[in-house]
């Protein structure tokens, strides 16, 4: 359509409280590039007010998941992937061999930053990783001020908790 003449605008769903994302910038003449939530000052309450109001709400991978987009997103966090193993064993599954596969054909590659599935899925290292989330999200949950105009608001979301080898990248697709 851009090669025909067309003019094209694309929405980008950042957010305003997200200065650290940028986007996409367009470099053809005929693409222009919005981002509404950023232009309106919409932050990620705001957000979440619009979904509800309009009666869709939050999908419900994002009760386990941080982030849209991947189901093999090289950025999430360790918690997720055991999280994943749980709620889709077979996607799970199919991480693991694309990991074996490149290992075998002597790329260094694990989905986790130094650690293969095969490693994160063993009993003693997903409790771990459970622990290890746990304390994180109580740790960021007690310095945490509670808002007055919206006092129940107490949950921490998945994406606020990282620790130092947790999520924090960001992906040349998402931005996110």
């Amino acid at each position: 359509m851009l090669a025909a003449g067309d003019h094209i605008t694309t929405y980008v769903a950042i957010r305003a409280d997200e200065d650290y994302r940028e986007g996409y910038a367009s470099t053809h003449k005929n693409l222009k590039v919005r981002l509404p939530f950023r232009e309106n000052g919409i932050d990620k309450r705001g957000v979440l007010d619009i979904l509800e109001a309009a009666g869709v709400g939050l999908p419900k991978y994002y009760d386990w998941r941080s982030r849209s987009g991947c189901t093999f997103c090289f950025f999430q966090q360790k918690i997720e992937w055991v999280r994943l193993r749980e709620r889709h064993p077979e996607a799970f599954e199919d991480a693991k061999r694309y990991e074996k596969n490149a290992l075998e054909h002597g790329s260094p590659f694990t989905w986790t930053k130094g650690e293969p599935l095969n490693a994160l899925e063993k009993p003693e290292r997903i409790q771990q990783i459970i622990e290890d989330y746990e304390a994180r999200r109580k740790r960021e949950q007690s310095r945490r001020p509670v808002n007055p105009l919206r006092p129940a608001e107490s949950i921490v979301d998945i994406d606020e908790v990282y620790g130092e080898d947790e999520g924090g990248g960001a992906c040349a697709i998402c931005h996110k």
